[in-house]
């Protein structure tokens, strides 16, 4: 990694990366911590380094093979619990269409998945990362950017193809309303 690419890093809030590029996402987010970027992680199978990765890792997103893999069986409280200890100060599990479990050193919920008529999966998972940086750029509380990262990727699965079926963030906001989770979201979700 060259110097540009570094002070190009070091200005970032959040670098996401996924798991099948270990050695050069390991050096990257070495860079990032040293420049106190937070570092957000996609894991959807067990490859190797990824443990090796885990200790730079501030965010991680795993998906429920990924958990089952890392424990050797079907318990994602238990699989974030492991996870959790190697060093990311956030743990979720993505459980399609269950929704997903988020634990931290202050605690753990669960979100339900929204039930839609689902066309496509394609890029479910990498539009609920995005969202959720989305959420955690945005300041919300961890529930409410897991509730959002859900509704994003609920979108998604009614759309045909990975990119062409990304909603916008209004579309999202309607969903939620029309949802009506005023717990997380109050009367009018924000529209900013």
């Amino acid at each position: 990694m060259g110097e540009k690419e570094k002070k190009l890093l070091s200005s970032a809030s959040y670098l996401h990366l996924d798991s099948y590029v270990t050695q050069v996402g390991i050096k990257a987010a070495q860079v990032a911590r040293e420049n106190s970027v937070q570092v957000s992680l996609d894991v959807g199978t067990l490859r190797p380094g990824v443990e090796d990765l885990l200790p730079f890792v501030d965010i991680l997103i795993t998906s429920e093979l990924f958990a089952r893999q890392f424990i050797g069986k079907d318990d994602p409280e238990r699989a974030a619990e492991k996870m959790l200890a190697l060093g990311p100060r956030i743990v979720g599990v993505t459980l399609g269409d269950r929704g997903c479990f988020f634990l931290t050193q202050q605690g753990a919920f669960w979100r339900p998945a929204y039930r839609v008529e689902v066309v496509d999966t394609t890029g479910a998972g990498d539009v609920f990362h995005g969202a959720f940086l989305h959420g955690l750029l945005r300041g919300w509380d961890l529930e409410r950017v897991a509730d959002f990262a859900n509704a994003v990727a609920a979108l998604k699965c009614t759309r045909l193809g990975g990119r062409g079926g990304i909603p916008t963030f209004s579309e999202t906001m309607a969903f939620l309303r029309m949802k009506g989770e005023k717990r997380l979201w109050g009367d009018q979700p924000e529209l900013e």
